[in-house]
């Protein structure tokens, strides 16, 4: 006779708007699911902006929308947004008897040190990303950029000290936070998942309706957001060398985002004719547009966090092209191409994965596998078990 596993409650919080089409919220959203389902309760506590409404498995709990929209990275909208954030899991956690404080992300880490100075709870880190690499990208001046860097790496060095438990999405990371002086008996490596139901069988009508307004291919497809760390420069400067020997092949730009705010970033030396903005409302069009697509393109050079674009496109059966630096850990051969970051090996890889036929789909959903959320909710209830047995010391 098996006995039944634990079942516990908890308190998850993320900062960042919910939901949204962007990676890190769709990750949150598969995790609080796949959690559920497995009959956990789930309170997921999120800032107040989101981008469609619908119905979840869990709990979520939104704060009060502070302006139109809040975009990664610094601003000064965040303070306020964090301190709602902040009073908004104060209150779950007085309201529910929660067995976890499971945090995303350096501010959701931030917040979670300060409930913990009210709640003997247990806290856990999932750490996206790491602040010394990614806080630069934000700005444009070098002395700021300099200085954030600086700031970056003192919240990496300090703030996880306080977690009981460190969730790192790969081995680099996992080694990162070691070196920073994390025990290792606190550090923990799940690799980052999603739910392919939910970019899988896109409805015809949808993708008739996407061919006719994109016309003929083959497309290179970029499904994210125009913020720095993304290392869009790369792209643009990679294009001109893929058009030279495929005056045929045309970007995509698949985003959530005002159209206006990509094309400002366009070189105007680029063909735009060789190119299309297309805002997408919903996951319907998502996955209609991965669908016509050929290849699925990640030009992101720093390690700091998973580009989940990259398990949309695999879980699509999309062929991908991603710097090695930021997704080793996650392309096995076949599955596309692992690049340097530079124009010329970006290009090359580009042209390599047009010229290979699309017969290797099959392995590239294949290598997708490992990154179901359904596969790893395992792997969560251990570690929530052993920071448990941690926090009990």
């Amino acid at each position: 006779m098996t006995s039944e596993k634990q079942k516990y409650t908890i308190a998850m919080v993320a900062p960042c708007p919910f939901p949204t089409f962007q990676g890190t919220q769709v990750f949150i959203r598969s995790l609080a699911s796949g959690l559920s389902r497995a009959g956990h309760t789930v309170h997921l506590i999120t800032y107040g902006h989101g981008e469609y409404e619908s119905d979840f498995d869990f709990h979520l709990h939104r704060t009060m929308r502070l302006g139109k929209r809040l975009r990664s990275g610094p601003s000064l909208a965040k303070p306020a947004a964090d301190m709602a954030l902040f009073m908004k899991a104060e209150r779950i956690l007085k309201t529910y008897r929660c067995d976890f404080l499971h945090v995303h992300n350096v501010e959701g880490l931030g917040i979670g040190a300060l409930l913990r100075l009210h709640h003997q709870i247990p806290l856990i880190y999932h750490a996206h990303n790491a602040m010394g690499p990614e806080l630069p990208t934000y700005f444009r001046a070098h002395l700021a950029q300099a200085f954030a860097g600086v700031v970056g790496d003192v919240l990496d060095r300090t703030l996880p000290k306080v977690a009981h438990g460190v969730i790192t999405l790969d081995e680099t990371q996992r080694l990162f936070h070691q070196e920073y002086g994390i025990d290792a008996d606190r550090l923990h490596v799940v690799p980052a998942g999603i739910e392919p139901k939910d970019l899988e069988e896109p409805e015809l009508e949808t993708i008739h309706h996407v061919q006719d307004v994109l016309g003929d291919g083959p497309w290179m497809i970029y499904a994210g957001n125009p913020d720095n760390y993304q290392n869009l420069e790369l792209l643009w400067n990679a294009l001109p060398l893929i058009y030279a020997k495929r005056p045929d092949a045309k970007l995509l730009i698949a985003t959530s985002y005002e159209p206006e705010t990509f094309a400002q970033l366009i070189p105007a030396s680029l063909p735009q004719e060789s190119m299309h903005i297309y805002r997408y409302h919903s996951l319907a069009e998502l996955k209609a547009l991965f669908a016509v697509s050929d290849v699925g393109l990640s030009p992101r050079k720093i390690w700091a966090g998973v580009p989940i674009k990259l398990l949309n496109y695999l879980a699509t059966g999309l062929p991908v092209v991603a710097c090695k630096s930021a997704a080793q850990y996650l392309l096995d051969e076949g599955c596309g191409a692992l690049v340097d970051d530079s124009p010329e090996s970006f290009a090359q890889g580009v042209l390599d994965t047009l010229a290979d036929p699309q017969e290797r789909q099959g392995k590239i959903r294949k290598n997708f596998e490992r990154f179901q959320i359904s596969r790893q909710i395992e792997l969560y209830e251990s570690v929530y078990a052993k920071v448990l047995d941690l926090a009990a010391k």
